[in-house]
């Protein structure tokens, strides 16, 4: 069966390319051609030869000297458009090795061309993200399949919150889209209640795509590339950085005598040195996590890393980003106690976390998110 992935624009978020990794991986596996589907006008960049980086970098002083003024914005988005490849390179290097994409002018080219289309993961069905599908929210839910006789299913579809941020006439329209879905499955808990309340359908709660896929299969991608040891084994991995933030990072590394090490190069902070917003190559991602000792975040993604890897690790809420997310992820696994807004808490009263009863309970669930798939595909 040909298929088609609908997600979010696959960019720097270490997260988002592995989902869109992992959902493409398993339909891969379970004898599908499998295709992400990608509008070519969401691409800010172009995969740019390797002769090109030295060059660019020279240009770092005329952003430095001439572009920061405020009244020289024209100019700074032409340059971060030109610059945005070569801090994401080898990001970019990654999906295009791993994942396979079907581009496109417009969503409509897609008619005709798939024999099923997933929509998911990741919060495709948050309301602000509307602009990224031709600015109509209508579209994460195939508007622009029309007619067309292919199967449609969503699967680890997310809201991105626990409250309803749908205008009323988003609402009805997304409502009469999803009800010619096939098969309904969203990420997380609060997402069930959403669908049930707005679009009055039964969706199953199912794993985010990259936990389909054990540790082994992220051990692979490392073990296949060249990246370096990490360079420390209190790997922070922190979206949002605060000093409160930072104090819960330099407790833990006294407590549990650790050494702390970042993983984010702030590509999007345009007042940085070029150096420090390079971000590291997927697979350094994915390396943090097998070295570390302990975690800490305020990221979803990074929390299920950190469950894969059997890592012990601390959430630190990111209520501008939404906890809803990252609850439902903790509460699945009964490891809410992961979850503070304590910047004082003292790590080592925290309970060990047992990854024995954890596999137990991510072994049923992975078991019926494949059936789910499986059975909407088929029947």
């Amino acid at each position: 069966m040909k298929i088609g992935i609908l997600t979010l624009p696959l960019n720097s978020n270490y997260g988002g390319v592995l989902q869109a990794y992992a959902l493409q991986t398993v339909l891969k596996r379970m004898g599908h051609d499998v295709l992400e589907v990608e509008l070519k006008k969401n691409l800010r960049w172009q995969y740019p030869p390797l002769w090109k980086i030295p060059l660019s970098f020279g240009k770092r002083f005329l952003f430095k000297y001439i572009v920061r003024r405020k009244n020289q914005k024209i100019l700074l988005e032409r340059y971060e458009r030109k610059i945005y490849p070569l801090l994401v390179h080898d990001i970019l290097a990654f999906i295009s090795k791993y994942i396979k994409q079907f581009k496109v002018d417009k969503f409509i080219d897609c008619k005709g061309k798939f024999d099923a289309f997933v929509c998911g993961s990741d919060q495709i069905w948050r309301y602000k993200y509307y602009p990224f599908f031709e600015g109509d929210i209508a579209n994460v839910y195939l508007k622009f399949l029309g007619d067309d006789s292919c199967k449609r299913i969503a699967y680890a579809a997310s809201f991105g919150t626990d409250n309803w941020e749908y205008p009323a006439k988003e609402t009805a329209e997304c409502k009469n889209w999803i009800q010619k879905f096939d098969a309904v499955s969203v990420r997380e808990e609060t997402g069930v209640k959403l669908c049930s309340t707005y679009y009055d359908i039964k969706a199953k709660h199912v794993l985010d795509p990259t936990m389909l896929l054990s540790k082994n299969d992220y051990v692979a991608l490392i073990e296949k590339s060249d990246v370096p040891k990490s360079k420390g084994n209190l790997f922070c991995y922190i979206l949002d950085n605060t000093d409160e933030k930072m104090n819960v990072v330099k407790n833990i590394e006294k407590q549990r005598h650790l050494s702390s090490f970042f993983m984010n190069g702030d590509c999007g902070n345009w007042t940085e040195d070029l150096e420090k917003r390079i971000q590291p190559p997927v697979e350094s991602w994915l390396r943090a996590f097998y070295d570390s000792e302990f975690i800490v975040t305020d990221s979803f993604h990074a929390c299920v890393f950190s469950i894969l890897f059997h890592k012990q690790f601390l959430v630190i809420g990111n209520k501008e980003r939404g906890l809803a997310r990252i609850y439902s992820l903790l509460s699945m696994f009964g490891l809410e106690d992961r979850l503070t807004s304590d910047t004082g808490l003292d790590i080592n009263r925290m309970k060990t976390i047992d990854y024995d009863r954890v596999d137990e309970i991510l072994a049923k669930h992975r078991e019926e998110s494949r059936t789910f798939l499986i059975q909407a595909l088929t029947s």
